[in-house]
């Protein structure tokens, strides 16, 4: 065997070796598919539709909560003719979900709106990430890529080293040169580095909301919130009403007059927000361990996977043609013999 057939066989088995090795090494199979469940679970919320869905609820939120502080609860106290300390009192002795609402408004304020906002502002870059590696196609197609180009590129490896017919053939090396190139140059035809920085970008935004603190208050904090506002409905609300001599259709019409903002919230918090929060907010917990594990993928050396192996085909590629310029020019200039 030729020491040029020798060399380029072995360094394509070597490539086909870390083509093979690579995914099982880091874990990507089991990373890609939760990364492809979380991709599923949230694109609904991170398109165009849900974001402006998002931030027109959360206006909602906002709105209502500034009337509810700012002029129901004082012009209750008013009629109620109550100092400070006795309203705080009364409202906690007669409606302890509403007095652990107000407790509570003020935290939840300091996460959620941040928290909130960082994500959402990731809506694009969600889009560039969930285009990896091609728009369509599931990125769980990146480590069985990566294993059945390992396959093919080992199984040229052996013909390089072991066929006879193939020793002078430069269909191989023809082979190994179409799979270097498509390595190095795949990745930035498609864009990866753009799309793995995106995805690298959304990850951090969400490793707050992914957190078992945040995770946990939010799924608290939606629950107690809805038993606050059931509570308002069913008893502070009346109670304001037997206080102002008013029937439920009268308080009601006076509330949504009075307080548009508030009741504005409350109504279609019982018509979706609360049925999509709970949701959202449930789904922190259910697929905490799925983000941690898809956090874990190296994001931004994805292209690299690709692009280091085919450069080492390349060289071996070239390697192989200058061995072969390097036969032919020898056989050219081979004297041949003249009998005399």
């Amino acid at each position: 065997m030729g020491r040029n057939r020798r060399i380029v066989g072995v360094l394509t088995l070597v490539v086909a070796t870390y083509l093979i090795v690579i995914p099982f090494a880091l874990g990507l199979f089991s990373r890609t598919r939760d990364a492809q469940h979380l991709a599923d679970r949230y694109r609904p919320v991170m398109n165009d539709q849900g974001v402006h869905q998002f931030r027109s609820n959360l206006a909602l939120v906002n709105a209502g909560g500034k009337e509810l502080f700012t002029k129901f609860l004082p012009e209750l106290q008013t009629q109620l003719g109550l100092s400070d300390a006795e309203f705080k009192d009364f409202v906690a002795s007669s409606y302890p979900h509403v007095a652990a609402f107000l407790t509570r408004v003020p935290v939840t304020v300091k996460y959620l709106n941040p928290a909130t906002q960082a994500v959402l502002a990731q809506k694009d870059n969600f889009a560039s990430a969930d285009a990896f590696p091609v728009a369509g196609i599931p990125v769980t197609v990146g480590p069985w890529a990566l294993l059945l180009l390992g396959i093919g590129v080992g199984v040229v490896g052996l013909l390089i080293l072991l066929s006879e017919k193939l020793a002078g053939s430069v269909l191989p090396i023809i082979a190994i040169l179409v799979v270097g190139l498509g390595l190095v140059f795949g990745p930035l035809v498609l864009g990866w580095f753009g799309k793995t920085d995106a995805a690298d970008h959304v990850a951090q935004a969400a490793r707050g909301p992914f957190s078992v603190a945040v995770s946990d208050a939010t799924v608290n904090d939606t629950f107690s919130f809805n038993a606050a506002f059931v509570e308002m409905r069913k008893a502070l609300f009346p109670a304001v009403a037997q206080k102002l001599g008013m029937s439920d259709s009268e308080i009601d019409a006076y509330l949504h007059t009075t307080y548009p903002a508030l009741l504005k919230f409350l109504d279609k918090w019982d018509a979706s927000i609360y049925k999509g929060a709970r949701a959202l907010s449930l789904s922190q917990i259910q697929y905490m361990d799925e983000f941690h594990n898809a956090d874990a993928t190296p994001y931004k050396a994805l292209p690299w996977l690709f692009m280091a192996p085919g450069a080492v085909l390349l060289v071996g590629a070239a390697y192989g043609f200058a061995g072969r310029r390097r036969r032919d020019a020898g056989a050219d200039t081979e004297p041949t013999g003249v009998g005399a």
